[in-house]
């Protein structure tokens, strides 16, 4: 899903939503980012095990994101 040309070395890691299990990272990638009419860019990491973005929630309070459950 993203171009290997915009993935870089990273040190962050990623694990498993339950915390058991770390998953392999290709890298780190800043992407554009649409949401309705909000337009930010994403640091995020890059990982061939996942085919979604997924956002953590470090990112969602630091954008103080409502979640609307």
């Amino acid at each position: 899903m993203v171009d290997p040309s915009y993935i870089r070395e990273t040190r962050r890691t990623m694990r498993a939503a339950n915390g058991t299990a770390a998953i392999s990272a290709l890298g780190e990638a800043t992407l554009p980012m649409s949401i309705g009419s909000f337009d930010t860019s994403v640091t995020g990491v890059v990982s061939d095990h996942v085919s979604e973005i997924m956002l953590g929630i470090k990112w969602l309070s630091a954008n103080e994101d409502v979640w609307d459950f």
